[in-house]
């Protein structure tokens, strides 16, 4: 039996303008234009079809960007301290004048994107969406001209999501990117499900990557391509693992400092008790 094509329709989620993938009449996926973010997907698997991401709600929702439901991170991920960091010799302030310096997951989750490309190859709907906003004065404490462009490949069985960045300016810029999914399954249990990951997690206090991570640096080469960071050298692996062996057996002993310290008060208890005791005796 042949299956229907796929089409990609343009159209408005809420106001905001969107891409779905239909299939057959129904809706398979649905991507916004702001910030490339993708909303819904119904994969099939057998008989099952099922709604895979726990996407927005409505346009409101996707404003206050509860959780980075979903969201394109670029041009960094995660968090930056105190909202500063230091690039070539210069420091760059992403919320001047601002007292809550909490920022994190990127800029380009709030910016629109264009789709330029959109078409139906293999059984998948391929989607090319650009944005050109990054260092365009829009952005501060980001004084870079990066455009990203972010792929997507939909099909009824797989969704693969690539994410590149094009150094447009004179000079060297910082650069890195990612994808804050929010996955949702047909099963209440999600125990039994295995999620391999190559990588390792390496990172500070309040969620910021550790000093010892290694820092993305797009070439101002005009090349396209995503900030690929390539596999450190054996000595700085090893200095990294032993770095991280440190910070284990810290916390280690800080996770065995409490127990210890709740037996050295009970102890003092029971010491003023039978002081107490004493007292009363006499």
């Amino acid at each position: 039996m042949v299956q229907p094509q796929l089409e990609i329709v343009s159209t408005t989620w809420h106001g905001l303008e969107a891409v779905e993938l239909h299939d057959d009449g129904t809706v398979l996926a649905t991507i916004v234009l702001r910030g490339a973010t993708p909303l819904s997907w119904r994969p099939t698997t057998g008989e099952l079809s099922w709604e895979a991401l726990d996407g927005y709600l409505d346009a409101e929702d996707l404003h206050a960007q509860s959780g980075v439901r979903g969201g394109i991170m670029a041009p960094f991920c995660n968090r930056i301290t105190d909202a500063r960091y230091t690039f070539a010799g210069t420091e760059h302030d992403l919320r001047p004048g601002a007292q809550d310096r909490l920022i994190y997951h990127g800029l380009t989750r709030e910016m629109d994107f264009t789709l330029s490309s959109a078409q139906v190859r293999d059984g998948a709907a391929h989607l090319v969406l650009d944005c050109r906003e990054l260092g365009r004065g829009g952005t501060p404490g980001y004084p870079f001209p990066v455009d990203v462009q972010v792929t997507y490949a939909i099909s009824r069985t797989g969704l693969a999501i690539s994410v590149s960045g094009t150094n447009t300016g004179p000079s060297a810029a910082p650069f890195a990117m990612g994808w804050h999914p929010y996955l949702a399954f047909p099963a209440r249990q999600v125990d039994a499900l295995d999620s391999p990951c190559p990588g390792r997690l390496a990172r500070a206090h309040r969620l910021r990557p550790h000093p010892a991570a290694r820092r993305g640096r797009l070439p101002a080469d005009r090349g396209r391509g995503s900030a690929g960071l390539p596999p450190a050298p054996a000595d700085r692996r090893d200095r990294v693992r032993r770095l991280l062996d440190r910070c284990r057996a810290r916390r280690g002993r800080r996770r065995a400092l409490p127990g210890a310290r709740a037996g050295q008060r009970r102890h003092a208890h029971a010491l003023a008790g039978a002081r107490a005791r004493a007292r009363l005796h006499r």
